[in-house]
C-alpha cells in the first residue's frame, strides 16, 4: 500500500471538515491536478453537495503519513469552481 503524503480537506465557514481525500503524489501540484481531476470527471455528481456546503479548501502534507502538517495550499470555493470550468474548458469532451 502506498504511503499517504497529502490531504485535501473540504471546510465550511466554520473550518469543520466537510469531506477529505487522500493522496500518495510527491509533488502538491499532482495533487491539486488530479484534485481537479477528480471533482470534474464522471464522479464529480458524488462531491457536488460538499463542494456546495464547503467555503474552502485546504491541502496538507502528512509527513509521517498520518499527522498533518502546515497547510501548503488552499482556495476558496470560488476560486475551486473557477479552476474545475477552466480545466473542463481544456479537457475536449
Amino acid at each position: 500500500m502506498k504511503k499517504q503524503t497529502y490531504i485535501t480537506i473540504l471546510e465550511d465557514e466554520n473550518g469543520q471538515e466537510i469531506d477529505f481525500e487522500r493522496w500518495a503524489y510527491k509533488r502538491v501540484q499532482t495533487c491539486i491536478s488530479k484534485m481537479l481531476e477528480l471533482y470534474s470527471g464522471e464522479w464529480a455528481f458524488l462531491y457536488r453537495k460538499e463542494i456546495d456546503r464547503a467555503t474552502r479548501i485546504v491541502c496538507y502534507p502528512t509527513p509521517d503519513g498520518y499527522n498533518l502538517g502546515p497547510a501548503v495550499w488552499s482556495a476558496t470555493v470560488a476560486e475551486l469552481k473557477d479552476m474545475i470550468q477552466a480545466r473542463q474548458k481544456k479537457t475536449p469532451a
